[in-house]
């Protein structure tokens, strides 16, 4: 039984696809509210991004989420050097992403907006 149970959860483990930055997404920064009210004028809007993930994702990347790692992939796709990011909004879905209300698992969207910034936000 316990073998049985073993195998199970190593097969959800394993059918997870994981997410990771593409070599040039490295280089993305995150922008604060707070730093962007101060210092938005040092950047210029690129356009907004719009991302989600599903239970069927995983980080592969340390220190940031599968929504993270998303919005870092794409805002370099535009051309942006740093995005500055809204609330995410959760809600309960299966593995695959279908939307169902009685799962115990979320699905997770989050939007932000994409900046071309001439100077990193530590100088």
């Amino acid at each position: 039984m316990r073998i049985a149970a073993a195998l199970i959860a190593v097969g959800f483990v394993t059918c997870n696809e994981t997410v990771k930055l593409n070599d040039r997404a490295h280089t993305i920064e995150f922008l604060t509210h707070e730093y962007s009210g101060k210092h938005g004028y040092k950047c210029e809007e690129v356009g907004p991004i719009e991302v989600t993930a599903i239970p069927g994702e995983s980080s592969g990347e340390k220190g940031f989420s599968v929504l993270d790692i998303k919005l870092m992939n794409e805002a370099r796709k535009m051309g942006a050097t740093h995005v500055l990011r809204f609330p995410s909004r959760e809600w309960p879905c299966d593995k695959d992403g279908t939307d169902n209300p009685e799962s115990t698992r979320t699905c997770s969207k989050m939007g932000a907006t994409g900046y071309m910034c001439m100077v990193g936000r530590g100088t």
